[in-house]
């Protein structure tokens, strides 16, 4: 009989603390394109701006924290060569469970081009460089330009294809010359302790036209 009224309570104390969880997550979104953003990183901040917790979303977008106390909280979410985006501050409950759709678009940060150069992958293919035979060499210097775009990398520092997005490019023949290139690219994935990580990333890339 007590064995039994142990057990009753037990069950009651830990129902008690599965309530006590709070739970933040949801799917980061491209609010232009209206697609996921894949591994992009996620921080969990206080309203003090402290940081509370961090983790990567998925190849879907999707995130999730589980915390053991309420409070107030913002989300500051990063992706290499873009400008940080911070939420407003959320109050979560004990016992509530947040899942909401952020929105936004990641703008890229081109005055800190030097954090960006140490990305720069070990590639199987040489340089970008398009070619055009018989154009008069002294035409071939009006035709200079680059790209900036965006993609995700993941554990083994292959570009995932179906993430990419041109942000920006100076002609249609740099977007097609990119994304063949990044195909058959080799990066340094993202890292987390020891542990590799898929990681969106935004990259400029200059073209020669010769």
């Amino acid at each position: 009989m007590t064995l039994r009224v142990f057990s009753v309570v037990l069950l009651i104390v830990l129902a008690r603390d599965v309530d006590a969880q709070v739970t933040v997550g949801g799917v980061a979104v491209d609010s232009r394109l209206k697609r996921p953003l894949p591994c992009i990183t996620v921080r969990l901040l206080g309203a003090d701006s402290s940081l509370r917790a961090s983790t990567r979303a998925s190849a879907t977008g999707r995130f999730e924290f589980s915390l053991s106390d309420s409070g107030a909280y913002r989300l500051r979410f990063e992706a290499w060569g873009f400008h940080p985006v911070v939420t407003g501050v959320q109050r979560i409950g004990l016992g509530e469970h947040s899942a909401l759709m952020y929105g936004m678009w990641l703008y890229p940060d081109l005055d800190t081009l030097d954090r960006v150069k140490p990305r720069i992958p070990s590639i199987d293919v040489p340089p970008l460089l398009l070619r055009f035979e018989g154009r008069v060499p002294q035409l071939a210097l009006d035709r200079v330009g680059d790209v900036f775009v965006r993609f995700a990398v993941d554990t083994a520092g292959r570009v995932d294809t179906t993430s990419i997005v041109m942000i920006r490019a100076d002609s249609p023949d740099m977007d097609t010359m990119t994304r063949r290139y990044l195909a058959r690219s080799i990066w340094s994935p993202g890292r987390v302790g020891d542990r590799a990580v898929c990681d969106l990333v935004g990259h400029s890339f200059a073209f020669n036209f010769r």
